[in-house]
This record gives C-alpha cells, sequence and structure tokens, in this order.
C-alpha cells in the first residue's frame, strides 16, 4: 500500500463525516474523484494525522505539500460556477480546517482552524447537495453547519441566515429522521446570534426584562426537545435506524450540542439580565450541571479513537474527526464558562475509564484549550 493509499484509508476510517462507512481501500469517493481540491484535502488531512501519530517529520512534509496544493485548487473552484456549488468543494475547506488544527501546536495556533470554517460558511450559500445518499450528505451537512456555529460563537461572529435557511430546506421526506437534529442546530444558532447581538449593544432594564422571558422560553424548548427525541437519538441499539446504525457517533455530539445551547442560555441570562441571587444561583448551577454532562460525554465521543480491534494500531492514540469536533465544543466551554474549571475537569471521566491509554490524546486537546 503506498503512501497516498494508506492517507486515504485513515481519512476515510477516522474523518469522514458524509458516509456511514470506509470507502474502498485506495479509491476516491465518488463525489469527490473529479474534485482536484477535495482529493487533495482528503490526502492531506490523512497524511497529516498518520504523521502526527507517527512522529514522521517527512509524512509531514509531504501532507503540508498536499495542503498547499488543495489551497490552489480551492482557489480555482470559487471562481467557476459549477465547482463553487459542488459538495467536494465544501469539503474541501472543511477538511482543511481539520488539517490546520492537526498540525497546530502552539497557544497562537489553537484557533487557526477557525480562518477555513468561514469560508465553508461563505460555501454554505451556493453548496447543491447530491442526489444519491441524500439522507447522509444532509448529516454531513449538519455537523458542518453545527461547527460553523460554534466558529461563530468562538469568533463573536453571527451565524449567517443562509446558513440556517439551507438547514430548514432539507425535505422532510428525507430527513424525517434527523428532524431533531435540525431543530437543535436552529435554535443554537439563533442562540448564537442572540448571544453575539447582546454583546455588541447595552442592552436597558425593560429589555433585559424582555430578554430574560425570551431566555427562560428558549431554555424550556430545550428541555421540552430532549424529552421529544425519538429513541434513534437516545442511544437505543435496536430501533433499526440507518443513522443509528451507520453512524451512532452522532449521538454525544448531538448531546454536547444540546448542553452547549443550555450553557449558551444561562450565560445571556447572567450577563444581560437583572436576576435575583437565588435564580443566579439556578443559572450558575445550570452551567456547572451541563458542562459535567459534556465532560462525561468525552469516554463515548472518543471511543472511535481507542478502538481494540483496529486494523491500525496506530489509530488508539486518538487522531479523528470526533477530536475535532471536541475540541471546538471545548473551545466554546471556555468562552462561555471559566477557562481554568474546563482545563482542569474535562479530561477527568475519560482519564478514570481508559486510564494511561488516555494520556496522549489527552495532552493533543489541552494544546487546543488556551
Amino acid at each position: 500500500m503506498d503512501i497516498e493509499e494508506m492517507a486515504w484509508r485513515y481519512y476515510f476510517t477516522n474523518f469522514n463525516i458524509t458516509r456511514p462507512n470506509a470507502s474502498t481501500p485506495g479509491k476516491p469517493e465518488p463525489y469527490i474523484a473529479t474534485s482536484s481540491s477535495g482529493t487533495c484535502s482528503v490526502t492531506s488531512v490523512g497524511l497529516a494525522a498518520l504523521a502526527t501519530v507517527r512522529k514522521d517529520p517527512h509524512m509531514m512534509h509531504l501532507a503540508r505539500r498536499k495542503y498547499s496544493a488543495a489551497l490552489r485548487y480551492l482557489a480555482r473552484a470559487v471562481t467557476d460556477p459549477v465547482e463553487l456549488a459542488k459538495g467536494s468543494t465544501t469539503s474541501a475547506s472543511f477538511n482543511l480546517s481539520m488539517f490546520e488544527m492537526i498540525i497546530s501546536d502552539t497557544p497562537s495556533a489553537a484557533y487557526s482552524w477557525l480562518k477555513h470554517i468561514r469560508g465553508t460558511a461563505a460555501l454554505l450559500r451556493v453548496v447543491q447537495l447530491p442526489s444519491p445518499n441524500m439522507l447522509f450528505a444532509m448529516v454531513g451537512c449538519l455537523q458542518v453547519s453545527f461547527t460553523v456555529a460554534v466558529g461563530c460563537l468562538i469568533a463573536n461572529q453571527p451565524v449567517s441566515r443562509y446558513v440556517t435557511r439551507l438547514v430548514k430546506s432539507f425535505r422532510k421526506e428525507e430527513c424525517e429522521e434527523i428532524a431533531p437534529i435540525i431543530e437543535l442546530f436552529i435554535i443554537l444558532s439563533s442562540l448564537v446570534n442572540l448571544y453575539i447581538e447582546a454583546e455588541r449593544v447595552d442592552i436597558s432594564d425593560d429589555d433585559g426584562n424582555h430578554l430574560s422571558s425570551a431566555l427562560s422560553d428558549i431554555d424550556a424548548d430545550l428541555i421540552s426537545w430532549k424529552k421529544r427525541l425519538p429513541p434513534i437519538w437516545t442511544g437505543d441499539p435496536n430501533t433499526g435506524s440507518a443513522i443509528h446504525s451507520g453512524n451512532p457517533l452522532w449521538i454525544p455530539k448531538l448531546w454536547g450540542y444540546y448542553q452547549l445551547c443550555r450553557i449558551l442560555t444561562q450565560r445571556v441570562i447572567l450577563d444581560h439580565t437583572v436576576q435575583s441571587t437565588q435564580r443566579r444561583e439556578e443559572s450558575l448551577a445550570t452551567l456547572s450541571e451541563m458542562s459535567g454532562h459534556i465532560y462525561e460525554l468525552v469516554p463515548m465521543m472518543l471511543r472511535r479513537s481507542f478502538c481494540p480491534n483496529s486494523a491500525y494500531p496506530e489509530q488508539c492514540l486518538g487522531l479523528t474527526s470526533d477530536v475535532f469536533f471536541l475540541v471546538t465544543i471545548l473551545q466554546a466551554l471556555i468562552k462561555l464558562t471559566d477557562r481554568r474549571t474546563v482545563v482542569d475537569e474535562w479530561a477527568g471521566p475519560a482519564q478514570k475509564q481508559l486510564g494511561e491509554r488516555f494520556n496522549l490524546l489527552r495532552a493533543f486537546v489541552a494544546r487546543f484549550l488556551h
């Protein structure tokens, strides 16, 4: 197996977010096969991950060359209306954000992934999802959209309306199973925009009272959303769901975003409304409780990283797209709560469950908590 074939195999086993299973080793996905930016971005991510795991500087040099090539091809693609609308172009931009995170090894580079997420968000304005395997394409698009929303929160930028409009446009007959995720994304994007607006303007007492009431309603909606979730999204393995059986790793991310919504709601209440001492204590307790739930999800979110039957022993060191999603959630948590507490507590449940096997991955994630 040549080095690029190894990179492809590693990517589609560990980083692919649109399809349920890995591609045939060495053979590109149909939607990427005709995209130069797509193929180069996949190779760059796979090589960078393998290079990091193996501490191989030669492989990392090749990864950076593929990254540079992907950037050039992407720059050309965005000037071509046909290429611009392809899902592979958006996927390439998203892949480059994961590449940036993999290679970032200094505090100053901890948020470098955001620059490509901004480009990915812009591409969502014109992307056309492929008709074959539409359900999995929508699930992939949702994961990208959630990351865009979290990136907007971290960067103090509103979520663009066209991103929400795209998610709302998913055809009902094809997305019944993922309807709760669509609903949660709409809530999250609305909360991010509300948070950004509240941070930017002075709020009068009357506006604060109105905001407090609206946020309490949103919090109630979130609790109701949780109660209405069908079994396929609560971890029941006996449902026969295509999404559940194909991509069960979505479940901990789903709950992570739910808890982030609860935290975001309470953060705005605490910072921009007048509350009684008791109500403030309740909000602070909710922040702590929801943060704790996110930490408890970490072992489940990272279970691919510690697969005992892996064809690649190096996979057990943990570099997957799930690590990328975890870092984005933890960085948002740092913004909304207390950095020192996040740094001290996020790894506790995973360390307890995984022991010394978790040390390397814990150190990798810790590089981004600044």
